[in-house]
């Protein structure tokens, strides 16, 4: 096995250098830079949002009507305050509030479920007991399928709750001194959505509207990656079988070592670009808060930017899940790298690369638009989908495109996540194996494009043949 990987380290350099060096990398990452670096003042531009950042924010409240608060904590002692925050608050002040007995929950929750004026009723539960699974406070959020956009403004409205809850305990500190004991309670929130007949309809995998654009974005920059690492190899393979220059790299290394070599070079190149432009992005907000600041002068940050350092949003992040996270995408590429060389393989001139990628667009298309459907379900409180949830988070193909954001988030457990990685280690290795195998038969190929069936035979042929 060593000898099979013999000199691959110097075709991963030479495939490496000879990439960042190409002036169409050098272009392209100037273009991808200078794109990252305008892209906020652009969209702050064009939307016509530069006057007016705290206009959105206001807007997005307006599906509210009656906020109803419910407050199991000390005889109501939170209750009020919490009402007071909101008539008090730039966003929820012209909204109606009214804090309910708990005899009256049962009306209420009827109320919301049937109300068509956006009612929603914030409901406050507090459980001392250290050794209780719910112990600390719970804060849910609940509202009726008749508005649809509510489902967002509940969410938003759970976000503004979490934000104020310590401030919220401090205040009463001047009441009661043992008060101080509370603030270091555990604390929750959740939103929920009131079915027919009373029903809550649960949906562990529900995004708020920041989660769902911290995960959207995530996965954009996981299908720009991978779209463009793959390609890249094949891309490579495809041009040196073209000009016979492959012929000459096989007389001194295995057909392990050179895809394997390949893969790595074009996952390391990729990730190169995509670092540098996150990079640019992250400038692109800072400059577009200098030069739109907030109306106190201050800087104006995007929220979607915003939303990645709060810790509230991501409630999953720390050090080992980052590492995780990073490694899943890494794999990921590398993954999709190995079919892009299978791609490359099949193809025996320059102008017949896009039959070529066929498949190796369809598998990525597949792998990315399940999470892409699964994510965007979740936010109309549809995103569980039982066992078919669980096989996404764990299969090489689709778990690249949502797994690492939802870790960070928290919509994923930590456990789940080392799951997800250890299966995308053995299935890297395995396509490494069955790649290597079907290459080197094709090393020579020069043909029409193969389809999948012949790569199926190729690939029988290969082990009976050992």
């Amino acid at each position: 096995m060593k000898n099979k990987f013999k000199g691959f380290m110097d075709i991963f350099k030479f495939a490496f250098v000879q990439t960042v060096k190409s002036k169409a990398f050098v272009v392209s990452q100037i273009i991808i830079c200078a794109i990252a670096l305008f892209i906020f003042p652009l969209i702050t531009i064009f939307s016509g949002d530069g006057e007016g950042g705290e206009q959105a924010e206001i807007a997005s409240s307006e599906y509210i009507g009656t906020v109803f608060i419910q407050d199991e904590f000390k005889d109501g002692a939170l209750g009020e305050v919490i009402a007071a925050e909101l008539g008090s608050s730039e966003v929820y002040g012209d909204k109606k509030t009214v804090v309910v007995e708990k005899d009256d929950y049962d009306d209420v929750f009827s109320q919301v479920e049937k109300s068509d004026q956006g009612d929603v009723l914030i409901r406050i539960q507090f459980v001392e007991d250290v050794n209780d699974v719910d112990y600390g406070f719970m804060y849910s959020v609940y509202y009726g399928e008749a508005i649809e956009e509510l489902s967002e403004a509940a969410s938003e409205l759970s976000v503004y709750v979490d934000d104020i809850h310590e401030k919220v305990l401090a205040s009463l500190l001047v009441e009661d001194e043992t008060m101080a004991s509370y603030i270091s309670k555990d604390f929750s929130y959740e939103v929920n959505l009131v079915g027919a007949d009373s029903q809550i309809v649960e949906d562990e995998g529900f995004l708020g509207q920041s989660e769902y654009w911290v995960t959207y974005a995530f996965l954009m920059v996981a299908i720009f990656t991978i779209s463009i690492g793959g390609s890249k190899v094949a891309e490579q393979l495809v041009t040196e079988k073209t000009t016979k220059v492959i012929e000459y790299i096989m007389t001194s290394v295995k057909p392990m070592a050179l895809i394997t070599g390949k893969v790595l070079a074009a996952a390391a190149s990729v990730l190169f670009v995509i670092g540098s432009g996150v990079v640019c992005v992250l400038l692109s907000a800072v400059l577009n808060g200098i030069i739109f600041p907030n109306a106190d002068g201050s800087i104006a940050i995007p929220e979607v930017v915003v939303s990645f350092f709060n810790s509230d949003i991501m409630a999953g992040a720390n050090p080992l899940s980052i590492v995780v996270a990073l490694l899943l995408l890494i794999g990921g590429v590398i993954f999709y790298g190995f079919i892009g060389g299978i791609a490359g393989a099949t193809v025996s001139k320059v102008e017949e690369m896009a039959e070529g990628m066929k498949l190796y667009t369809f598998t990525m298309l597949i792998g990315a638009y399940l999470p892409m459907f699964m994510m965007i379900m979740s936010q109309t409180g549809a995103g569980d989908w039982g066992i078919v949830t669980n096989i996404i988070y764990l299969l090489p193909l689709t778990s690249v495109f949502i797994v690492p954001a939802y870790i960070l988030i928290g919509k994923v457990t930590l456990v789940t996540g080392l799951i997800s990685l250890a299966i995308m280690v053995v299935g890297v290795l395995l396509m490494l194996v069955i790649v290597s195998h079907i290459f080197e038969h094709l090393i020579y190929y020069n043909g029409s494009p193969l389809k999948l069936k012949d790569l199926i035979k190729i690939y029988k042929d290969k082990r009976r043949a050992k």
